[in-house]
């Protein structure tokens, strides 16, 4: 006896349901959204410190600000990171995990290389923190969420332009600072969603 119309529908039905769940158990959030949050106000608080008390010395600026902020967002990121571990129960001797970490750990030191010599070689150092800021995104993306994809295309595109353009000067400094900032800020909210999406 062949299946019904009816029975077809359900069966397909059914494998989309299965589907769905198991695309959703695949992606699971290896990043605390908050930590996206935390980094999005860190550094729109240091754009416009360095605007503000050193706009013409991206030397002292590097040395006063941004130093700081990246100490204290490394606090931040590692009190986010053990706090993820201890909720999903997911160990760092998990395979994922460690090509995660590994990945953002050489991103991090080729970012600070990359940046102490565009700074003193006057490249474009604006287009450039976006390049970076989109591949470090793009990295969460490839583990993560797939749909974080759209603010990685986003700031990637908006980094190409700047570099390209060669683009400089106070605006577009705080220009830059600024977006970098929301960016991280939508892609923690956007984080969130998805957390919430797929359980």
């Amino acid at each position: 006896m062949e299946p019904t119309n009816e029975e077809l529908r359900n069966y397909l039905n059914d494998l989309k349901e299965m589907k769905g769940l198991a695309t959703r158990h695949e992606e699971k959030p290896l990043v605390e959204y908050w930590d996206f949050l935390s980094w999005g106000v860190l550094i729109v608080l240091g754009t416009l410190l360095h605007v503000h008390f050193f706009p013409a010395s991206l030397d002292r600026a590097l040395l006063v600000i941004w130093l700081p902020i990246v100490i204290i967002g490394g606090f931040v990121e590692t009190f986010a990171w053990l706090n993820l571990i201890k909720r999903l129960d997911t160990p760092i001797s998990l395979r994922q995990n460690q090509r995660f970490y590994l990945s953002l750990l050489v991103i991090f030191i080729a970012t600070m290389f990359i940046l102490f010599y565009l700074i003193h070689l006057e490249g474009p150092v604006l287009g450039m923190i976006l390049l970076i800021i989109a591949i470090l995104f793009a990295s969460v993306a490839q583990i993560t969420y797939l749909a974080l994809f759209a603010e990685t295309i986003i700031t990637l595109t908006l980094g190409i332009i700047f570099t390209v353009l060669d683009v400089q000067g106070q605006t577009a400094a705080v220009t830059t600072g600024l977006f970098a900032g929301l960016a991280f800020f939508v892609m923690g909210i956007h984080t969130r969603i998805l957390e919430k999406r797929n359980g």
